[in-house]
């Protein structure tokens, strides 16, 4: 017994001592022997950390390279690859990076990556590639025998007279969206609009028809879900190379896995759906995924053996992925270069108009638009779909000159490919469809066609690349026929999103919706009241949470209603215990908070977490106080607690909507009241920036406007009155108050005190602010204006206010005259604070 318990204690030591000798030699060994051949022949690069390689500082790098504005120019390869460029820059050409505990060699010799790129036995895609595999699985991703049986099973859906069979699908979708626009424009004719979005959709639209016809709702939910994996990939960038990193208990992760499981259970159900009514001989077979099926059953009759459930689940996942992203990004890319260059977007209107009138296009003329297609190959050089790919070595590889170990990883970047001055000549970051005039050989200099690589090459290519050229040829079309366009002032080649841009953009927001109603008789009557409540709203949710912007918009909606509840339930305020009291009103309260609660902590979190992953934003509210707070635990050792911060994200909205949507409504009022004000602050407006956008540092420079708004302040202050309570006996002037004594200090009365202002404290005199608030008091002290209150704790939002409201009315006098409507009734109701009771019904008249 003795001898067995001894064998047994042996072999769990051998194990173990195994298992550690695997781990180090994986973690540590390994690595360093690699990166030992790496220096022997003649790559630098950064010295191994355990574990993490480079991935810290890639995601800090990316992020900051991603937060940047650059200026618009085709020449963008420090921006899409930033991390592969500091290396580079660094280092030099023959440069490695640490992804984890594997090295990425650079490959920039157009003929070595040729040569990879045809021998797909020797150089296998990496396993495993946790961003890749994460997302997609598939074709993508499998190798030899299984990746040649599957491309064989695939091949049919992706054939000319299949793609033809797909061809209206493509078209209806587009239809579509050139529709929305019609609609955006059918009033002026012309409009600005952010552009992305509609092809985003376009792109998930057709795939969803195209891959699965008669379920294309379901499609368009796999394309929703995808999106959102893509997203939550990102927030875990830097832990993508970390071993067990889907078992690390992330809000992301939870997220991520709870959505693969819907997406598989969707795919499955679809597939199932489809296969049943293909063997009862109803299903059709005329998009990719009865295509698909009707092929694998072919394979397996012939062969026996063909794709498993799993595999069309990946299949039809990759359908997706590559089928959006690349077509998307390839239009929207279009638009823009031809946005810039005018001439070429004359020219491939004129083509298409000869090509095929106004007539809807169809398969057949898409090999007449030669124009076009040299536009798409040119936009697929200068923005291609992969930037950079990867390739690994899984025994001793021959390559070139070098003999690669097994492990090292090949980064082989287009980008750096399609942007090489002696491939494309002193001209290569410019936009010159001209170059593909004669094909691709001629415009690589005579260097070969396998240099041009926006859908990868050799047996390996894009197996769906016609597919996407037929989009893009059918939307850019469309869109030519039906439109002209060109780049918006606001369009950023690389937008980074600050406090003054949110409230910059909801302002703009808020009046192009009055443009819209004031487009056919030049005015109308409105109610501002809605729109700007709701501009209040929309600043504080972009600038309180920028990227959580809808979520934002959620709360602000809860913290409405619940001002309403609070009205409801007045006669109860102070009645002891009031909140158990079973009421409608109070169930619907409380059901309110635990929801509100739930979102901001939901937000809180994943901001938390994306900011210790060192991916996280701190250019809004949210992040700026998260950073502050962490900063002062560090300090300190005690910060705000997770319920602390939940009650200064409320406070962001109903301080920082209730005020400023208070303040400009009644700013408007008292403005067409005092027409006169109007005019002064307009030729303001107009001599400080003209109709340029207004910019941050204008501000300060809009004198008569900021009385205005101190004058409106004053006599309509967002709080009229607050309370102050002693909680000991407390001397207060030549009184000894006791505990339990609350002070009601009226700002509405201080405000409106002829012994303070003068005898004409009831008029709206913008001009006592003139010479500055001490002499609008007549002497008596600036603290006697007070809307804002005043001593150590004054409301710290008052910029953010005054921000705001000088933005939306700046913009507002540079579009629109107004005045009162006959049906405006004068009612300022206090609440939390002091709205138009039964709203502000103005005169809007478009002066712009």
């Amino acid at each position: 017994m003795e001898t067995v318990g001894k064998l047994v204690i042996t072999i769990v030591v051998v194990v173990i001592v195994r298992w550690g000798w695997n781990l180090l030699n994986w973690a540590w060994l390994k690595p360093k022997k690699l990166e030992k051949w790496l220096r022997n022949e003649g790559y630098n690069g950064n010295s191994y950390k355990l574990l993490s390689g480079d991935m810290a500082e890639f995601a800090k790098i990316v992020k900051e390279a991603r937060s940047k504005p650059i200026p618009i120019t085709h020449d963008i390869t420090s921006y899409a690859l930033p991390f592969d460029h500091h290396i580079i820059t660094k280092y030099g050409k023959k440069s490695f990076i640490w992804l984890g505990s594997n090295p990425r060699i650079h490959i920039r010799d157009p003929e070595l990556i040729k040569e990879i790129l045809l021998r797909p036995g020797d150089f296998h895609k990496p396993h495993p590639e946790p961003f890749r595999d994460s997302l997609i699985g598939g074709l993508i991703v499998a190798e030899d025998h299984k990746w040649a049986k599957h491309r064989n099973i695939i091949n049919p859906a992706f054939n000319l007279q299949n793609l033809k069979i797909m061809f209206s699908a493509i078209n209806l979708s587009c239809q579509d969206m050139v529709h929305k626009w019609e609609l955006l424009t059918v009033e002026s004719e012309s409009t600005e609009v952010d552009v992305w979005p509609y092809i985003d959709n376009l792109a998930g639209d057709v795939i969803s028809r195209a891959a699965f016809g008669s379920n294309y709702e379901e499609g368009k939910k796999i394309f929703r879900i995808q999106k959102e994996q893509i997203d939550l990939m990102f927030q875990m960038l830097n832990l993508l190379h970390v071993p067990g990193r889907r078992f690390i208990p992330t809000r992301a992760n939870k997220k991520f896995k709870q959505n693969n499981n819907e997406l598989q259970s969707v795919l499955k159900g679809i597939i199932d759906k489809r296969k049943q009514a293909i063997e009862m001989g109803e299903g059709t077979c005329d998009d990719l995924l009865g295509i698909l099926l009707e092929s694998n059953s072919k394979e397996i009759k012939e062969n026996g053996v063909g794709m498993s459930m799993q595999d069309v689940i990946e299949e039809c996942k990759l359908f997706y992925m590559a089928g959006s992203e690349t077509t998307s990004n390839l239009i929207a890319w279009t638009m823009v270069c031809l946005s810039l260059h005018q001439e070429w977007q004359i020219k491939a209107r004129e083509e298409m108009l000869q090509v095929c009138g106004t007539k809807e296009l169809d398969f057949e003329d898409l090999k007449n638009l030669k124009i076009l297609t040299m536009i798409l190959n040119e936009v697929l050089r200068l923005y291609p779909p992969v930037v950079i790919t990867t390739r690994a070595t899984y025994k001793e590889t021959k390559l070139g000159n070098m003999m690669i170990p097994p492990g090292v990883r090949l980064g082989l970047p287009f980008m750096h490919v399609h942007h090489d001055p002696e491939i494309w000549g002193d001209d290569a970051n410019d936009f010159k469809p001209e170059r593909f005039s004669e094909g691709v050989l001629n415009a690589t200099k005579g260097k070969g066609s396998s240099l041009f690589i926006p859908f990868s090459s050799g047996p390996r290519v894009c197996i769906g690349q016609n597919f996407a050229m037929t989009e893009a040829k059918v939307s850019i079309g469309l869109i030519l026929q039906r439109f002209s366009f060109e780049l918006s002032p606001s369009y950023k080649h690389s937008p980074f999103p600050i406090m003054f841009s949110a409230i910059n953009l909801s302002c703009h927001d808020m009046v192009h919706k009055w443009e819209l109603l004031t487009d056919e008789s030049g005015s109308t009557e409105v109610d501002v009241w809605p729109y700007i409540d709701n501009l209040a709203g929309d600043v504080i949710s972009r600038a309180a949470f920028g990227s959580n912007y809808e979520e934002g918009k959620k709360i602000f909606r809860i913290q409405k209603e619940q001002i309403d509840l609070m009205f409801q339930m007045l006669n109860l305020l102070y009645v002891p215990g009031r909140r158990f009291i079973p009421t409608r009103a109070n169930k619907k309260f409380k059901q309110n908070n635990n929801e509100l609660q739930s979102v901001l902590k939901g937000i809180i979190d994943k901001r938390k977490q994306a900011i210790e992953m060192g991916e996280g934003t701190c250019d809004d509210l949210l992040g700026i106080l998260l950073e502050s707070n962490s900063k002062e635990i560090k300090e300190n050792g005690v910060g705000m607690s997770m319920q602390d911060v939940i009650e200064e994200c409320k406070l962001f909205y109903m301080a920082g909507s209730e005020t400023t949507s208070n303040l400009i409504a009644w700013t408007m009022v008292c403005l067409s009241l005092h027409q006169e004000w109007q005019i002064k602050a307009r030729e303001e407006m107009l001599q400080v920036c003209g109709t340029k956008e207004l910019d941050f540092e204008d501000l300060k420079n809009l004198k008569i406007l900021t009385m205005i708004l101190n004058e409106v302040l004053r006599l309509y202050p967002p709080v009229v009155i607050t309370t102050r309570a002693t909680y000991k006996e407390t001397k207060l002037g030549n009184m000894m108050i006791p505990p339990g004594v609350r002070l009601g200090l009226p700002f509405m009365h201080v405000h409106h005190d002829p012994e303070i202002w003068g005898d004409d404290a009831n008029d709206f005199k913008p001009e006592r602010f003139s010479e500055g608030v001490l002499n609008a008091t007549k002497g008596k002290g600036s603290s006697l204006f007070i809307p804002f209150s005043s001593g150590p704790r004054v409301c710290i939002g008052q910029n953010f206010a005054m921000t705001e409201a000088k933005v939306s009315i700046g913009l507002i006098l540079q579009r629109f005259s107004f005045e009162l409507s006959p049906s405006y009734k004068h009612s300022p109701f206090p609440v939390f604070t002091m709205p138009p009771r039964f709203g502000a019904q103005l005169i809007l008249r478009n002066i712009s």
